[in-house]
């Protein structure tokens, strides 16, 4: 996906990601959520393939305060 300094994601991946980003935040706003700026900004590093999908949950995990131990890696526990 990345070599730390550039992606070599297709621009219709990097549009597939930023639309489903987009409809993400749509969708959260509609149940009354506000996406903050950092989490916009690293949605956006994720869609231009600049992050890892890994790296995109742990950088919401260490915003909000969510350990890593518990729960999958979408912050759902069992």
């Amino acid at each position: 996906m990345t070599n730390g300094t550039h992606s070599t994601l297709t621009p219709a991946e990097i549009a597939a990601r930023l639309e489903a980003l987009g409809q993400a935040e749509h969708s959260g706003e509609m149940s009354g959520l506000h996406i903050s700026l950092a989490a916009r900004a690293d949605g956006e590093e994720y869609a231009l393939g600049r992050i890892n999908v890994d790296e995109l949950v742990a950088r919401g995990r260490a915003r909000y305060g969510h350990d890593p131990a518990h729960g999958s890696r979408l912050g759902l526990v069992e």
